[in-house]
C-alpha cells in the first residue's frame, strides 16, 4: 500500500474513532445531566405535595378547632370532619410519626367536640395540649422536609 494511502486510511479511522468516542460521552454526559434533573424534579413535586399536605391539615385543623369553640350547634355532621380524615390518612403515607402527631391533633380536636356536646370543658387546658401537639406536629413536619432536601 502507497504511504499516502496509508496516511490517509489512519487519519480516517482516527477522525472515525475520536468522532465515536465524542459521541459516547456526549450521550453520557447529557443522559446522567438530564437523570439528575429528571431527579431534582421528582424531589421538588415531592417537598411542593408535602408542603401544601402539611399546610391544609393544620388549616383544617385550626379551623375546626374554631368552630369547636364557637357555641354549640345544634347538630354536628359527621360530614364536617371528612377533610380532617382526609388529610390524615394522606400524612400517614409520608411517615409514621407525621401520622401519630397528625392522630393526636384530630384527637384533641373530636375531643373537644365530644366534651362539647356533654358539658362545657376547660378552654384554656384544650389550647394549651392543642398547641403543644399543633408544635409538635410542625416541628416533624420541618423535620420531615429537612431530611427529603437531604436525601436529594
Amino acid at each position: 500500500m502507497d504511504t499516502p494511502i496509508l496516511v490517509a486510511v489512519v487519519g480516517l479511522a482516527g477522525a472515525l474513532i475520536g468522532t465515536l468516542i465524542g459521541g459516547v460521552i456526549s450521550y453520557i454526559s447529557t443522559r446522567s445531566v438530564r437523570r439528575m434533573e429528571w431527579k431534582q424534579s421528582l424531589v421538588l413535586r415531592d417537598l411542593q405535595t408535602r408542603e401544601d399536605l402539611y399546610a391544609d391539615f393544620l388549616a383544617e385543623i385550626g379551623r375546626l378547632m374554631l368552630v369547636s369553640l364557637a357555641p354549640p350547634p345544634s347538630t354536628v355532621g359527621l360530614s364536617l370532619f371528612s377533610k380532617l380524615v382526609a388529610l390524615e390518612s394522606k400524612i400517614w403515607f409520608h411517615s409514621d410519626s407525621l401520622g401519630t402527631s397528625a392522630r393526636e391533633l384530630a384527637k384533641v380536636v373530636l375531643e373537644e367536640f365530644q366534651k362539647k356536646s356533654e358539658s362545657q370543658p376547660e378552654k384554656d387546658a384544650v389550647n394549651t395540649k392543642f398547641a403543644t401537639l399543633r408544635d409538635k406536629f410542625i416541628s416533624e413536619c420541618k423535620q420531615d422536609l429537612k431530611r427529603v432536601r437531604e436525601n436529594a
